[in-house]
C-alpha cells in the first residue's frame, strides 16, 4: 500500500475512534455532578459496554446480510433497530400477541436472520 493511502486510512481510523470516544463520553454524562459517585459510573460503564456489544453483533449481521444483497433503506443501523423496535407485544391470559410485522420489516427480519414475532395461543398455563 502506497503511503498517501496509509495515511489516509490511518487518518480514518483515528477519527473513528476520536468519533467513537467522544460518544462514550457523551452517552455516560461525563460531568462533575452524575460522575462523582464511582459506583453509579461503573454502572453507566457497564450499560454502555453492553450496548456497544449488541451494537457490534448487529453490525455484524447487516454487514453479512448486506454481503447477501439485503439493503435495509435507513441511514443508520440505529434507525433500522428503531424500526424493528415499534413491534409491541400483548400478553393476555389467552396467550401472547404481536402487532403486525409489515413486509418491509419481515425483509429486515429475514435478511438478518432473526426470527419473525408470531401470536403464542396459551397452553393453559400462566404467563411467566
Amino acid at each position: 500500500m502506497d503511503a498517501p493511502k496509509l495515511e489516509k486510512m490511518l487518518l480514518n481510523n483515528r477519527s473513528q475512534c476520536e468519533q467513537a470516544f467522544n460518544q462514550y463520553k457523551d452517552t455516560l454524562g461525563f460531568n462533575r455532578l452524575r460522575s462523582c459517585d464511582d459506583r453509579s459510573l461503573r454502572g453507566r460503564q457497564f450499560v454502555q459496554f453492553i450496548a456497544a456489544s449488541i451494537g457490534i453483533m448487529f453490525r455484524k449481521r447487516m454487514v453479512a446480510a448486506e454481503a447477501k444483497g439485503f439493503k435495509s433503506g435507513y441511514d443508520s443501523d440505529a434507525k433500522l433497530l428503531r424500526a424493528l423496535g415499534t413491534i409491541h407485544s400483548t400478553t393476555f391470559e389467552g396467550g401472547t400477541y404481536y402487532t403486525e410485522v409489515i413486509s418491509k420489516l419481515a425483509a429486515a427480519y429475514k435478511a438478518l436472520e432473526m426470527p419473525i414475532p408470531e401470536d403464542e395461543p396459551s397452553t393453559g398455563t400462566a404467563a411467566p
